[in-house]
């Protein structure tokens, strides 16, 4: 591990299309950071606006031990991950943590000393909260387990290789760019509709949500700490219907909430919040 601090405004960031990539991507432009985009689909960048005009590295991580070229005493926040919609499939365990893995090597490999990996509140499993950032870990998907995996996997790595690794534990969020099949948007869309009802869950989960873009601002500030394991959360949980009814009130439409139409998942922690 390396000590000092030598971080610059140099940064380069992958998964820079999807949910959160974008928004830190945002949020760095907005902080006089050097951003370079790490993507295989040139397609998607040209879709959003701020994207378009940034460095691009092209490289696909299925193809993790090809040369790479990038710029040097740089930071690597890496948020790519495939199959995130699906967080039960064995790929990520079987292939998905494999990719990283290397991936990772090879951009330690080509001079990359500063890396940030985004994790998962989910590499907590079904622990009682509040959660610490230094608590066990009890993964129990396949997602979160190859998460977990890939985090140890590189502390092990920093025993034989000089880097630093940020591992940050994102909790719940909401927010621009977020899949539209997600419980908010899902939501937004009922209202604009111009629905009467909308089904769900129950809705007493007790869970940590946090905005997306105050997310991407906590992990810019967590750049400084260099290395470590934290929770990137607002550390007050919220009950999922008042989430719900607050969203409501923010677009001044309203609309009743079916609590009850579902119910809750075998492996869902309806009480998981953190300790930033």
């Amino acid at each position: 591990m390396i000590k000092k601090n030598n971080l610059n405004k140099n940064i380069i960031v992958s998964g820079a299309t999807g949910f959160v990539g974008r928004n830190i991507v945002k949020n760095l432009i907005n902080n006089n950071y050097k951003v370079s985009i790490l993507i295989r689909n040139k397609n998607k960048v040209l879709s959003i606006d701020y994207l378009k005009n940034l460095p691009k590295i092209y490289f696909d991580l299925e193809e993790y031990d090809k040369p790479i070229k990038v710029p040097q005493n740089a930071t690597l926040i890496h948020c790519a991950w495939s199959e995130v919609k699906d967080i039960h499939s064995i790929n990520h365990i079987e292939k998905n943590y494999i990719n990283n893995y290397y991936f990772i090597k090879n951009m330690i490999k080509n001079g990359i000393k500063n890396i940030v990996i985004t994790g998962t509140c989910f590499e907590y499993g079904l622990q009682k909260s509040p959660i610490k950032a230094n608590s066990i870990t009890m993964p129990n998907d396949a997602y979160s387990i190859s998460k977990d995996m890939l985090h140890k996997s590189l502390r092990l790595l920093q025993n034989k290789s000089d880097f630093n690794l940020l591992w940050l534990r994102l909790f719940y969020m909401y927010g621009e760019g977020q899949n539209e099949n997600s419980i908010i948007p899902l939501l937004d869309s009922a209202l604009e509709r111009g629905d009467k009802i909308f089904n769900m869950s129950p809705g007493d989960q007790l869970l940590d949500y946090l905005e997306i873009n105050v997310v991407a601002k906590k992990i810019i500030e967590k750049l400084s700490k260099l290395d470590g394991t934290y929770n990137i959360c607002k550390g007050k949980p919220i009950l999922l219907k008042d989430l719900m009814k607050k969203r409501m009130k923010e677009k001044g439409i309203y609309i009743k909430l079916n609590t009850g139409y579902y119910g809750y998942r075998k492996d869902e922690n309806t009480q998981l919040w953190g300790e930033p």
